[in-house]
């Protein structure tokens, strides 16, 4: 299987666009750690089905956000 690589030059931020990038990372990794952890699918006690879709729906709009701030290809998941 042929892998595919995305190569992005580095691009310098203001203060205020910098410190949003963090945040959304943050967030985004947060939310990524959830949604892969095979327990929170299956374990309805843990995290019901519509809270799932509601984490589903956050990550989909910080992936957009972050790919609005940087016009990196990595975000634009879905």
């Amino acid at each position: 299987m042929k892998e595919t690589a995305v190569t992005f030059k580095d691009h310098v931020y203001d203060e205020k666009t910098a410190q949003a990038i963090t945040e959304l990372r943050h967030e985004r990794w947060a939310l990524m750690c959830i949604q892969s952890t095979t327990v929170a699918r299956t374990a309805s006690k843990i995290f019901s089905q519509k809270a799932m879709l509601r984490i589903d729906k956050r990550l989909d709009e910080v992936n957009a956000e972050l790919f609005k701030l940087t016009e990196n290809p990595i975000y634009r998941v879905r």
